[in-house]
């Protein structure tokens, strides 16, 4: 339905085969509504992946934020899809920096 490429769904994943796939990926989607949102949000920013993420959990210049529809999401992922390297590594280094210094307790 999208025009986006590589863009994919890989269902819920665990061990290595999780940890590759979140290393190699430019950008995940945090789900709304999930137990483990803190875990999987530090995960990404350790990974230096974008993070895609519900409005009011939005980190200034790490993420883009969406409403918790299909239509949302999509424009979401149109937005991230157009962003500039020198933006998207920008995006990385600052998920990088901010996993570093924020208190997870």
């Amino acid at each position: 339905k999208t025009a986006l490429p590589n863009i994919h769904y890989f269902g819920t994943l665990y061990g290595n085969e999780y940890r590759n796939v979140l290393y190699s990926s430019d950008a995940v989607i945090i789900p709304p509504l999930q137990k483990n949102n803190k875990k999987l949000i530090y995960e990404a920013l350790i990974s230096e992946s974008a993070m895609i993420i519900p409005e009011g959990m939005v980190f200034q210049n790490i993420s883009l934020p969406f409403q918790s529809t299909c239509e949302s999401i999509e424009r979401a992922l149109h937005v991230f899809a157009s962003l500039s390297d020198d933006k998207l590594e920008q995006i990385k280094r600052n998920a990088g920096l901010f996993a570093q210094i924020y208190d997870w307790r």
